[in-house]
């Protein structure tokens, strides 16, 4: 996997370029069932995963480029966030 990107929305792109299931990550923070996470909120860059309206595994960075590759790391190594891990009757 190759993966590109500076910013969060290059790093959009290249999550749908590579094909990562949009219900496994949120870039603008939040409380997603299940997702893992990326937020800037008091100066800082959040990366965690919500689930249950809860954050966990909580890491912060002093810069975006740290966080988004952080995310990129979470999401490459759960098997849940790419389309061939989902069921055969998963409607998108």
């Amino acid at each position: 996997m190759d993966f590109s990107f500076s910013d969060r929305e290059g790093l959009r792109r290249e999550l749908e370029r590579n094909e990562f299931a949009e219900a496994a990550y949120s870039l603008h923070g939040g409380h997603p069932p299940d997702a893992h996470c990326l937020d800037y909120r008091d100066g800082r860059w959040w990366v965690y995963y919500s689930t249950g309206g809860r954050e966990l595994a909580v890491t912060t960075f002093d810069d975006e480029p740290s966080a988004c590759l952080e995310l990129v790391d979470r999401l490459v190594r759960d098997p849940h966030t790419r389309p061939e891990a989902r069921p055969h009757w998963f409607a998108s």
